[in-house]
């Protein structure tokens, strides 16, 4: 980060007997690093299996030409307080394709080595007064924190001979805080008779991390059935609940108070292989009737 500089001079005189004291304006100036590194992420969030693409964008400011910079990403790899060893566990899988722009134009396809919870790029040169962008794409994994409020905060480095020392640069990602809801539909008995009773059960899941809330399920039922009764879980539903018109169901019905929820997943992460299972939150609607 370029670091402002502020400087004033003071002067002290005499005229005749007496003695001055001034001070001058505060002048200002920018002291520029000659090399500055900066990082982005192209995507605003992630959730389960997201593609994550990264810029990373290395400036050149000095007057001579800089060789032989390695770059290291280490793809968000965080270590868990109860696990053992100290072991990392790296949320983003390296997916590709990796392309260099030095000073606007394109310059080559980047093949990256894999090294332990991350991976590394080699630049042969950037130029003076030029800038170098590696453009490459990432995907969530199985270890990547999806919970509410979850974030990946992935870190880069250059280092390279010709620098004094090794900069870096962080972007962090935030989860999708959202609904992520399933429906499945079964029927029973199969096969089922003309003149008995069929029920329909409808699971309705979400792997979010956020509650689905105002849940109208619609539904039209062939052959009709009748005599239908609802249940949302274990509880019977009146009749003023929900709709049922020619064989056209919704739940609930538009004038009913009923508020038909889905609640969040839970997010479960072992705290020695560091994998995280998603338990998602379940709400079952059955209906049975006559055909």
């Amino acid at each position: 980060m370029p670091t402002q500089i502020y400087n004033t001079a003071s002067l002290s005189f005499e005229c005749g007997s007496q003695k001055g004291f001034v001070s001058s304006n505060i002048a200002v100036t920018t002291m520029q690093e000659a090399v500055s590194v900066s990082k982005t992420a192209l995507s605003d969030s992630y959730f389960q299996s997201s593609e994550i693409p990264f810029i990373i964008e290395i400036t050149n400011n000095g007057f001579e030409e800089i060789k032989n910079l390695t770059v290291q990403d280490d793809l968000g790899s965080y270590t868990l307080n109860q696990s053992i060893c100290g072991s990392e566990f790296t949320p983003l899988t390296y997916i590709g394709p990796s392309l260099l722009y030095i000073a606007g134009k394109f310059s080559s396809n980047l093949t990256p080595t894999t090294l332990q919870n991350k991976i590394e790029f080699k630049i042969e040169s950037i130029p003076a007064k030029s800038t170098a962008l590696i453009i490459y794409k990432t995907i969530t994994n199985e270890f990547s924190p999806l919970a509410l409020d979850s974030e990946i905060t992935n870190t880069v480095t250059v280092a390279s001979e010709s620098l004094s020392n090794i900069k870096e640069a962080s972007s962090t990602v935030k989860v999708k805080n959202s609904a992520d809801i399933k429906i499945i539909k079964n029927m029973s008995p199969n096969p089922v008779l003309a003149g008995e009773k069929i029920t329909y059960s409808f699971s309705l899941y979400n792997y979010g991390n956020t509650d689905a809330t105002n849940v109208v399920l619609t539904d039209t039922l062939s052959p009709l059935p009748s005599n239908i009764s609802v249940k949302l879980d274990s509880n019977d539903l009146q009749t003023t609940q929900f709709s049922y018109i020619d064989g056209n169901l919704t739940i609930p019905s538009a004038n009913s108070d009923l508020n038909i929820s889905i609640p969040a997943a839970k997010f479960i992460q072992n705290n020695i292989t560091g994998l995280i299972s998603v338990k998602p939150g379940i709400t079952t609607i059955t209906v049975s009737g006559q055909i």
